[in-house]
């Protein structure tokens, strides 16, 4: 299988180390693997269909491309790429429709709710006013998240309305215009469960205990994971 890793990552950015570890574990299962790099793209429009080239030649041919967009910043627009990659014919793993579901926080919870699961009570909101109301209503504490980042970051801890106030304003004051997400904190639960899902099928699954301390369950923040088998209700 030829394989290429997609990644809207350069190698001086700190993670990057992830998309090392990605190849190397398909050069053991014995994949012909590239690192593709998105800053060397060139995306060609104006003619019939879109011209999609790698350091000034045609993209090669993959039998998968998997693709590693960037967790910080808004995910339109590698979104937007990915979905050119995909009319070109490329196979993609998380497609682009999948990857913007998972990155945008806002959009997974509008299609959790859509498709009937039970959701923690969440609310959108742009501003101070409105995000008091919104913990007020739910009963502090509360979590407050930005509605895109990864592994932990860009999510706060809220008490009470005076240690929500400069939670709020600072990301307010990021000049971004996003809105922030403001979340009922459920006491109690140390732990979470994640579930890998390809098509229709569970393939994986572990659980990630929360570190001392800690209310994010994130392997980042210091939780430890481990493989577990589903129950027929979560699965």
């Amino acid at each position: 299988m030829k394989l290429g890793i997609l990644t809207f990552q350069s190698r001086q950015y700190q993670n990057f180390d992830a998309v090392d570890e990605l190849f190397r574990a398909a050069q053991a299962l014995g994949c012909d693997v590239e690192i593709v790099y998105a800053e060397h793209l060139q995306l060609r429009v104006g003619g019939k269909k879109t011209v999609i080239t790698h350091k000034g030649k045609a993209l090669p041919a993959y039998d998968v491309l998997l693709a590693r967009p960037r967790i910080i910043g808004d995910p339109a627009i590698p979104k937007t790429v990915l979905t050119e990659v995909e009319r070109a014919g490329y196979r993609l793993i998380n497609c682009a429709d999948g990857f913007f579901a998972a990155k945008n926080k806002i959009e997974s919870l509008m299609r959790l709710q859509a498709a009937g699961l039970p959701l923690i009570p969440s609310s959108v909101v742009y501003n101070m006013e409105e995000a008091e109301r919104a913990a007020k209503s739910y009963g502090f504490p509360v979590v407050l998240k930005v509605p895109y980042r990864s592994q932990g970051t860009g999510v706060f801890f809220a008490e009470s309305v005076t240690s929500l106030r400069p939670i709020a304003d600072f990301l307010i004051s990021r000049g971004f215009d996003d809105p922030m997400v403001v979340q009922k904190f459920v006491k109690g639960i140390r732990a979470d469960v994640r579930a890998f899902v390809i098509g229709n099928k569970v393939v994986a699954s572990a659980k990630r205990h929360l570190a001392a301390g800690e209310f994010r369950a994130n392997q980042k923040q210091g939780a430890e994971m481990e493989p577990i088998v589903l129950t027929k209700q979560q699965q």
